[in-house]
């Protein structure tokens, strides 16, 4: 397995459940760049009975971006059990996906593992804490969800865009059309993002 030409690109590592943060600590120690997003619990959970302990949102993976100054192997640090790709060629995963992801956990707005999700209106959120987030418009039980996707993993993890939220970031509609939105009347509530 060959990553030397693999420098400031993120990978998934398959990690033992539930030693995410110690493998991240530990490649943090060899000098690697990791990030593991923290969420709620499990799918469907209410912001309101969320706890505040928040959970690895892709549990059994730690994302590692590989940089010219780290020391030491990946697959050796306790607890990885592999670099995650196709067949037994790692995968680089884009920097836009890592993006999305950072800045869906680093909003502060509460966000939780989704079953994967790939169909639907791709959006583009156009200011606010998430502005520059891609990701797909989901309406589930009469509440507006963005749905971030990690297509390697083919996993998810979404966040709520309800009325109350969206007026107070100020969002703006650029669509050309309806059938560019996935309903007129969603896009009459909800001035917020660009379809592309």
């Amino acid at each position: 397995m060959n990553l030397e030409n693999s420098e400031n690109q993120w990978f998934a590592l398959q990690v033992r459940t539930r030693y995410e943060h110690k493998c991240a600590m530990i490649l943090r120690s060899k000098g690697y760049e990791e990030f593991v997003p923290l969420g709620m619990l499990r799918a469907g959970v209410s912001p309101r009975s969320a706890s505040t302990n928040r959970q690895p949102v892709f549990p059994g993976y730690v994302f590692c971006k590989l940089t010219a100054n780290a020391c030491g192997l990946i697959v050796t640090t306790p607890g990885v059990i592999r670099v995650v790709g196709y067949g037994r060629v790692p995968s680089a995963i884009g920097n836009e996906e890592i993006e999305n992801i950072q800045r869906l956990v680093d909003s502060g707005r509460p966000a939780c593992a989704w079953p994967y999700f790939s169909a639907g209106q791709r959006i583009r959120i156009m200011s606010g804490a998430l502005r520059g987030v891609t990701g797909t418009l989901l309406r589930a039980k009469n509440l507006h969800k963005l749905i971030v996707s990690v297509d390697l993993l083919r996993r998810s993890v979404a966040v709520e865009l309800d009325a109350d939220c969206v007026a107070t970031l100020g969002f703006r509609h650029e669509c050309t059309s309806d059938k560019d939105f996935p309903s007129a009347s969603l896009q009459r509530r909800f001035d917020v993002v660009s379809a592309f």
